[in-house]
C-alpha cells in the first residue's frame, strides 16, 4: 500500500472515531437524563437540581476504595452538559482529532507523499490551515493565534476566537483533506499509465522489484529466473505477467516482468 492509500486510510480512522464517541456522549446524556427522569416520578419529593448536584466518582478498581484511588469526580449535571453537542467533550474530542490528523500528516505522511511525487517541500494550504489551528489548540490553550486570520480554506476563526471543531467544521476539515488524497491518487493513476511501455519499448523499466530478501527459492531454480528473464527480453516479444524467482546465495527476490502493450 503506498502513502496515499495509508494516510487516506489513517483520516478515515480518525473520522470513525470522531463519529462514534460524539455518538456516545450523546447516548451518554442522554442515559442519564432517562434514570433522572424515572427516579424522580418513583421519588417525587426529589428535584431535578438535587440530582445534578449528585456526583459520579470513577475509582481505579471497584468497588470504591478510598478517596486516594479515585481518578475522576464531576456532578451529573456536569456530565450532562459536557456531553451535549456544544459541550467540552464534543469540543475536546473535535480539537484532538483535528491535532491527531495533522501530526500524522506532519510527522509521516507528507515526507512520504513527497518522495512519491519527486517533490522536495510539499505544501497544500487545507494542510497549511489545520497546522494553524493546532498552534492555536496546543500552544495557545485553545484560542485562536493571529495567524489563523490567514487561513485560506478553513476561514471560521479570528485571533481571540475559542477554537471549538464541532461536528459541522470537522465534517468539512474531513471533506477538504479527503479531496486532496484524491487529487493525489488522480495523480498517481496518471504517472503510472504514462508509465507503462508501448510495443517495441521494452527495458528494464519492465522489471518491477516486488519484494527484496526474501529466503525460501524452490529447489533447483537457483538460475532458471534469470535465464527466462533475459530471454524475454532479448526476444523483446509480448509477454503474460509473469513471476520468475531468482535466488543468489541467500538473498533472493521477486521480479515481475510486465505485458507489452499498444499497437
Amino acid at each position: 500500500m503506498n502513502a496515499v492509500l495509508e494516510f487516506e486510510k489513517i483520516v478515515d480512522s480518525i473520522y470513525g472515531v470522531y463519529l462514534d464517541g460524539t455518538d456516545g456522549f450523546l447516548l451518554c446524556k442522554r442515559s442519564l437524563e432517562q434514570i433522572q427522569q424515572l427516579t424522580l416520578e418513583e421519588h417525587p419529593e426529589l428535584t431535578l437540581e438535587q440530582f445534578d448536584s449528585r456526583h459520579y466518582h470513577y475509582f481505579r478498581k471497584g468497588p470504591p476504595g478510598p478517596l486516594s484511588d479515585m481518578l475522576h469526580r464531576c456532578t451529573q449535571g456536569y456530565c450532562k452538559k459536557r456531553s451535549s453537542r456544544s459541550g467540552d467533550n464534543f469540543r475536546f474530542i473535535g480539537n484532538m482529532a483535528l491535532v491527531a490528523l495533522y501530526q500524522y500528516w506532519e510527522d509521516h505522511y507528507r515526507d512520504e507523499i513527497a518522495r512519491l511525487f519527486d517533490v522536495e517541500n510539499l505544501k497544500e494550504p487545507i494542510m497549511g490551515d489545520i497546522r494553524l489551528l493546532r498552534l492555536s489548540i496546543i500552544h495557545n490553550g485553545g484560542i485562536a493565534i493571529e495567524d489563523v486570520e490567514k487561513c485560506e480554506i478553513l476561514k471560521w476563526f479570528k485571533r481571540g476566537d475559542l477554537i471549538f471543531m464541532d461536528r459541522e467544521r470537522f465534517r468539512e476539515v474531513v471533506f477538504h483533506v479527503k479531496e486532496l488524497i484524491k487529487q493525489y491518487k488522480a495523480r498517481l493513476s496518471t504517472e503510472q499509465q504514462q508509465a507503462v511501455p508501448t510495443r517495441g519499448e521494452r527495458t528494464m523499466q519492465q522489471v518491477v522489484v516486488i519484494e527484496r530478501n526474501r529466503t525460501g527459492a524452490p529447489e533447483g531454480k537457483e538460475n532458471e529466473g534469470l535465464e527466462q528473464l533475459n530471454q524475454l527480453l532479448k526476444k523483446g516479444e509480448a509477454a503474460h505477467v509473469k513471476e520468475i524467482v531468482v535466488a543468489p546465495g541467500d538473498r533472493s527476490f521477486c521480479l515481475v516482468v510486465v505485458d507489452d502493450v499498444g499497437e
